[in-house]
């Protein structure tokens, strides 16, 4: 459907790429990154607002070099919307598809439906400054979507939304797109609104892609320490590789005093090799508190600790503990677990489960 194959482009000192995407049919891939990673950059360069430098953006077998913004048939929402106020809601759903053609009965059978399926069927006649943001945003979707684009862009499209009106609109553009099978790349800052509507993700770090694919493999097994810290995933542990059988590693943990094995796969990308200096992380969610040992052999990392102080968090709560027989004192965050925080004046055991914790280069 999309793919894009070595793209470059530079803009004074800031240089994008090379970037490799695919997006099949269908599919919504979220762009994710910091600010100045180069994420619009590259947006403007499908849509034919830039120009490329090198590399090929290839739409259904179509090389789009030199082809217009307005051949392209690629939907375009803006992160500011960019609806014309003198122009009423239908005018200015209609104008992408005037821009293209003279429009036909079909036209006005896919307008009148996207109107109707956004709930602007009574404010056709409006101008935008009539409008509620949520009913300029919706217009702004049946703009980009009335033309039948082959593929659809979205650049923040609802960051400037209340998160009741945001996530209302998540389910309308999942609605708009299994019904009319667009595919779609999204550039967003919201984490949860990348995994709610991306079936894949692609972290932009820099102007180069550090890590693509299903958003649950990206989410919990970030392949770079950059993207780790992107991801705000605050349990980061330099460990050591001590030994590697090829199916499983035994790493040293000095931060934390212990040794653990993990898969060898936990690594997102690269080979483990005996004496490599890594990261070793894990979600707060996949931590949790026994006050009691573990019976017998378990499959991960575990850490017998005295508690000396917890603070909560909007998504759970930050331990900071002692290492039973050390000194140093460590931090761990974990999830919601109130139960296992009630009795916290003894020593409890931390367990941090193999199948869920992730290696990254330092």
């Amino acid at each position: 459907m999309l793919r894009l194959e070595k793209v470059s482009a530079q803009t004074g000192s800031f240089k994008l790429g090379p970037i490799d995407l695919d997006i099949a049919t269908g599919e919504c891939h979220a762009l994710l990154g910091p600010s100045g990673a180069g994420k619009s950059t590259l947006l403007e360069l499908i849509v034919g607002f830039r120009q490329l430098q090198s590399g090929q953006i290839i739409l259904d077998d179509q090389n789009l070099a030199h082809v217009p913004v307005e051949r392209r048939n690629i939907g375009y929402l803006p992160q500011h919307l960019a609806l014309f106020p003198h122009l009423t809601v239908k005018e200015n759903i209609m104008y992408g598809i005037r821009c293209r053609r003279k429009p036909n009965q079909g036209d006005y059978s896919r307008v009148a439906s996207l109107t109707n399926a956004m709930g602007l069927s009574k404010l056709e006649n409006r101008k935008p400054s009539l409008l509620s943001g949520g009913e300029r945003q919706r217009a702004a979707l049946a703009r980009a979507l009335a033309p039948a684009p082959q593929l659809l862009i979205l650049d923040e499209p609802f960051s400037a939304l209340n998160e009741a009106l945001r996530r209302e609109l998540w389910s309308l553009l999942k609605e708009l797109q299994r019904a009319y099978e667009v595919s779609t790349l999204m550039v967003t800052h919201d984490l949860e609104e990348a995994f709610s509507l991306g079936d894949n993700i692609h972290i932009l770090i820099d102007g180069s892609i550090h890590q693509s694919g299903p958003r649950r493999f990206v989410f919990e097994q970030p392949a770079t320490l950059a993207v780790a810290n992107f991801l705000g995933i605050e349990n980061l542990f330099p460990a050591q590789v001590v030994h590697n059988n090829g199916l499983m590693a035994v790493l040293d943990c000095g931060s934390l005093g212990v040794q653990f094995t993990v898969q060898s796969d936990a690594c997102a990308g690269f080979n483990i090799l005996e004496g490599d200096a890594l990261i070793a992380g894990i979600k707060p969610e996949f931590v949790t508190i026994n006050p009691e040992p573990m019976a017998g052999p378990v499959d991960g990392c575990r850490i017998r600790v005295k508690v000396m102080e917890v603070a909560e968090t909007m998504r759970g709560f930050m331990l900071s503990a002692k290492p039973i027989g050390r000194e140093e004192l460590i931090r761990i965050a974990i999830g919601y677990q109130e139960a296992a925080l009630e009795n916290l004046d003894d020593e409890v055991e931390l367990f941090l489960p193999s199948k869920h914790l992730f290696l990254t280069r330092q």
